[in-house]
Order: structure tokens, then C-alpha cells, then sequence
């Protein structure tokens, strides 16, 4: 996104706990709606791109969708075959990237932790969950994104409202409430 502001101390405080070799290697960035944690998981992934040999995006919205997402990824990484069934993609995507080293899955929009817990491969790979809801406790580091602060806010509508005057920017933005998507 090249129109992507602020946000610089989260993506570093992302990249920290994820390259620390502990229980990071999994983080949930959770909040409202709109507040852009979706567009956070595409700038780290694109910021930290040159740190991996491999990315894949899984669109977790629909659980029931999750096996297909990872079928195509197995099939990338050659290790299934076509037609094959969902425990098979399962057990075999999720063994090649226990035996690779440095990969990013991105789980947008994902609901619960069951929903996506047997979807996660551990490992030596990192891992991103964004979620509107909280409770990821038990499998990944939370991390609370919420509302832009004010100067972010001001900066991301002046970048995209040609003219529009420093005072009328934070006049919108505080009836906006510093919201990204509004």
C-alpha cells in the first residue's frame, strides 16, 4: 500500500518479539473493525519480505475455506499432489514448513483460535493472525492495534485530500475518530 502511514513503532515492536526466538513466533493483531490490521500484515510482509524465502497469504475468514488456501500452497511448494484430501494437504504442507527455515503465514481475519490452531505449523517460520476478536492467549502473542494517533491521522488524510489545511484535517480527523478506514 503506498499510501501506508504511521504504524512505524508496531511494525518494529512486531518484528522484535518475532525475531526473538520465543513464544513470538506466533502474534495475534487484534481490534475493531477498520482499524487496519489487515493493512498492518501487508506492510510487515512487504517491509520484511528480504527475511523470508517464502510467504503465503490464508484468507481465514471461512474456516471451511483454510484446507483449499493450503492445498494451493502445497501444491506451490510441491509437496501435494492434486485431488489430495484435506488431512493429507494438512500433514503434508505443514511438514515442508517444519523442515524450512524462514517463511511468513499471514491468517487474515480470522474469528477464533480454533478456528486456525490446527493450521499452525510451528517451527522455525513466523506467523500473523488479524482478528477482530481478543483471546488468542493460548496460541499467539496478542498485540492491540487501535485508532491511528492524531498526527497519523492528519498525515494520512492530508496525503490523501490534496489542499486539505492542517486545522481541517484534525477537525475531521477527531470526528473521524482517527479511524484508518473511515
Amino acid at each position: 500500500n503506498p499510501g501506508f502511514t504511521g504504524r512505524d513503532g508496531l511494525l518494529v515492536a512486531v518484528r522484535e518479539r518475532l525475531t526473538a526466538g520465543d513464544r513470538a513466533v506466533v502474534q495475534a493483531l487484534a481490534g475493531m473493525g477498520g482499524v487496519g490490521k489487515t493493512q498492518l500484515a501487508i506492510e510487515y510482509g512487504y517491509r520484511f519480505a528480504g527475511a523470508y524465502e517464502l510467504g503465503w497469504w490464508v484468507d481465514s475468514e471461512q474456516p471451511g475455506l483454510i484446507g483449499d488456501q493450503f492445498a494451493a500452497l502445497g501444491a506451490a511448494l510441491g509437496c501435494v499432489d492434486a485431488g489430495a484430501g484435506a488431512e493429507v494437504v494438512r500433514s503434508a504442507v505443514l511438514g515442508e514448513l517444519r523442515a524450512r527455515g524462514r517463511w511468513l503465514l499471514i491468517f487474515d481475519n480470522a474469528e477464533t483460535a480454533a478456528d486456525v490452531r490446527r493450521w499452525l505449523p510451528g517451527g522455525g517460520g513466523h506467523m500473523l493472525i488479524t482478528s477482530r476478536e481478543h483471546g488468542w492467549g493460548e496460541i499467539a502473542v496478542p498485540v492491540e492495534v487501535d485508532v491511528l494517533s492524531r498526527p497519523e491521522s492528519v498525515t494520512l488524510l492530508r496525503d490523501r485530500v490534496p489542499g486539505l489545511t492542517e486545522e481541517d484535517a484534525d477537525r475531521l480527523a477527531a470526528r473521524l475518530g482517527d479511524l484508518p478506514l473511515a
